[in-house]
């Protein structure tokens, strides 16, 4: 089985880091769930959204970022049973900080390689890589609503 899984959101806890963000310069109680820009930059501004998404998605930012709880456990316990792939959003600059993060923790080993959909899409680069299944946190809030 090939898995892929999205990296902010599923690994990293980046929606948290927006919501403390957004609390800390703005003085807004944004939920973590509401933090994708779709949600979230009509209530913060896309101003705010973007300057938020350097700082949460910029090398310190993502250093810092905590781990979604459990995520690690489940890397690599399903790295036993699937070919794992990281396929994020992230353009290949932003993504070596998430690969960075991953060594940092001690899960890189367990993927397979660390895919980037910008310029394209996340199910393109599912086709092209094999997956049987993406988790993404856009389809777990959706799930959710």
């Amino acid at each position: 089985m090939i898995v892929a899984i999205d990296y902010d959101g599923i690994i990293g806890d980046a929606n948290r880091a927006k919501t403390r963000w957004i609390e800390t310069h703005l003085g807004k109680a944004v939920p973590p769930w509401d933090c994708n820009y779709t949600d979230c930059a009509p209530i913060i501004g896309t101003d705010a959204y973007k300057q938020m998404g350097y700082d949460v998605f910029e090398r310190e930012g993502t250093l810092n970022v905590e781990e979604v709880p459990g995520a690690l456990n489940a890397i690599k316990k399903l790295s036993q049973q699937a070919e794992l792939y990281v396929v994020t959003a992230r353009p290949e600059r932003r993504m070596a900080y998430a690969q960075e993060w991953l060594e940092s923790k001690g899960v890189l080993s367990c993927f397979k390689a660390l895919r980037s959909s910008s310029g394209t899409s996340k199910a393109a680069v599912c086709t092209e890589i094999g997956a049987d299944i993406l988790i993404d946190v856009l389809t777990l809030i959706d799930q959710l609503r």
